[in-house]
């Protein structure tokens, strides 16, 4: 989706002040990234967000797991791919193993990382 586009859905607020785009209507505390090149190339999770899978803040590495068997370790995250050109990436904490952060992001996204 182009950023113009996305910005035409009436589904996001002002310009975010974490620098990643816009926040979302409604939800605050989630945000998106959008490029000119890209458009809409990542999508940053609140706490009432989840994924189709029922993942969410909070929920547990074994959750996560179980959810998605193809689920694969990078240096700092664990991510599962979606199809060819996008994926949910997982931010878990060190000691109690819970997710803190998640996004859904194209594989090409020139946001962050």
């Amino acid at each position: 989706m182009s950023s113009a586009d996305a910005v035409a859905t009436g589904q996001l607020a002002e310009v975010c002040t974490r620098g990643l785009g816009r926040v979302v209507k409604g939800h605050p505390q989630a945000a998106v990234c959008l490029t000119k090149e890209g458009g809409l190339m990542a999508i940053f999770a609140d706490a009432t967000m989840a994924t189709p899978e029922g993942i969410h803040l909070g929920s547990t590495l074994a959750e996560v797991k179980a959810a998605y068997p193809s689920l694969k370790k990078s240096v700092d995250f664990f991510y599962v791919p979606i199809n060819a050109t996008s994926r949910y990436e997982f931010l878990i904490t060190v000691d109690s193993k819970t997710v803190y952060e998640w996004n859904l992001n194209t594989t090409s996204q020139t946001c962050f990382n």
